[in-house]
């Protein structure tokens, strides 16, 4: 064997080592969730939790329904649809479901008007970022702004944590890597359609109002 064949096989012995070293490292990263089942709480300013509803995820697809199972809300961005369901009425409103709804339940609206980097903290086993976000809007020639505080991470394509300026957090918790039932985030049979209406379909659900008969 010559010498360009010895420093040939040496090369390659050198990258094939450098491959395996770097496969603990690959096998060890944390993979991003894109289907989990959580709890998703509200604190008011002293930490005490208020309410709260529980959220299944599968990529483009978000239920969450309240704990009392009084309303569903299920978002499909891959059909560009919400449903707005009263299980204990049967009754549901389909609306149209705008991006910048989707970007908020999914990104707390990270990319606001203004937006400061806090820094790294840990929220529930998450190595999360701390952005400031501030967002304009002029509604009537008046102009308002809000500012929340958002923890976010790679790892969950949702926000972990919500802070608005008056203290009303919101959080999720009890994250699981699990792979919601798909029927989870479909029309459940025997349901009637009662308009496009939210409002309406508030009072609806609370009995203040009663819903057509006519299903469309």
């Amino acid at each position: 064997m010559n010498s360009h064949e010895t420093t040939a096989k040496r090369l390659r012995n050198l990258a094939l080592l450098f491959l395996l070293a770097l496969l603990p490292a690959a096998s060890t990263a944390t993979a991003a969730l894109t289907s989990f089942v959580a709890d998703k709480v509200v604190l008011d300013d002293s930490g005490r939790v208020r309410t709260g509803e529980k959220v299944f995820m599968a990529g483009e697809k978000i239920r969450a329904q309240s704990l009392t199972g009084d309303m569903v809300m299920i978002f499909r961005h891959d059909l560009g649809l919400l449903w707005a369901l009263a299980p204990a009425r049967k009754i549901y409103v389909e609306i149209p479901l705008e991006r910048r709804k989707w970007e908020r339940m999914t990104r707390g609206a990270a990319d606001g008007d203004r937006v400061r980097v806090l820094g790294q903290e840990v929220v529930n086993g998450f190595t999360c970022t701390g952005k400031e976000v501030t967002l304009t809007r002029t509604v009537m020639g008046r102009t308002t702004s809000t500012t929340r505080t958002i923890c976010t991470t790679p790892e969950i394509p949702m926000v972990l944590r919500s802070r608005s300026g008056s203290g009303i957090t919101t959080e999720l918790r009890n994250i699981h890597r699990i792979e919601p039932k798909e029927e989870l985030f479909d029309l459940p049979p025997g349901y009637r359609k009662v308009g496009n209406n939210m409002g309406l379909f508030l009072m609806y659900m609370r009995g203040a109002a009663e819903p057509p008969t006519r299903i469309h």
